[in-house]
């Protein structure tokens, strides 16, 4: 993983998906979701999105495979790493239960935040 992050540019989606894989399967599917994100931190080239939460996404889709929950993995990352405010208005629409998970987020904080 960290010989395709000191790639950056010269990273390819086809060696990504030979070297970590895009299958449903865990042993490939969680490194991949960790790399997305990892690489989306900074601007992708192909990818022209400014919202680093977004830029995730979509390179875990534009990799192909089992997008689904590799984009879902990298999705929750990132937006663990970044807070609620960096995922927009419009998204959260589409997004199923998102008040329930705003307050599992608000509750798990609290926990956390008194220790």
């Amino acid at each position: 993983m960290q010989v395709l992050l000191d790639k950056k540019e010269d990273t390819h989606d086809a060696e990504v998906e030979k070297t970590l894989g895009t299958s449903v399967a865990a042993l490939y599917s969680v490194p991949t979701a960790i790399f997305c994100f990892l690489r989306a931190c900074t601007p992708i080239p192909e990818i022209d999105v400014y919202n680093p939460f977004r830029r995730t996404i979509q390179y875990a889709i534009s990799l192909g495979g089992d997008t689904d929950t590799i984009a879902s993995m990298a999705g929750a990352i990132a937006g663990a790493y970044y807070g609620y405010g960096i995922v927009s208005e419009n998204l959260q629409k589409h997004c199923e239960a998102t008040e329930q998970f705003i307050e599992y987020a608000d509750k798990l904080y609290k926990i956390t935040a008194s220790k």
